[in-house]
């Protein structure tokens, strides 16, 4: 059996000859996060979350440690919405036995926002879902 001992200078990659290619400024646009082509099942996902008929806008994506790519997948998502800054919702009146339900006229109306995507690292189950 032959043993070959190499040096650790043997095993670190030889980038040199791709130092052409990483000096060249990006072909795409920054603001493109070209998920289409690196993540097409994810990017199908989004534009089907943001679409009218869908039955809930909710998605919750664990990427834990990793804020970039949460703020990668905020911003995409951001770039597909196209009703941000909408009211939705709306407010219950309830008195006694009997519950009315009229559509939202103000962000302050009970069970009322203003679409948006929010992004955040950390949330407890509590905060999330009540």
């Amino acid at each position: 059996m032959t043993i070959t001992k190499l040096a650790w200078r043997d095993l670190v990659p030889d980038s040199e000859s791709y130092q052409e290619i990483f000096a060249q400024p990006h072909a795409t646009d920054e603001n493109d996060t070209l998920l289409s082509d690196t993540q097409p099942r994810l990017q199908f996902a989004l534009e089907q979350l943001i679409q009218p008929w869908s039955s809930s806008s909710f998605m919750l994506t664990k990427a834990p440690e990793e804020q970039e790519y949460l703020t990668l997948l905020s911003d995409a998502v951001r770039a597909l919405q196209t009703d941000a800054g909408q009211l939705t919702g709306g407010h219950y009146d309830v008195s006694g036995h009997t519950v009315h339900y009229r559509a939202a006229q103000n962000a302050q109306d009970n069970f009322a926002t203003v679409t948006q995507v929010v992004s955040a690292d950390w949330v407890e189950a509590e905060q999330l879902f009540g």
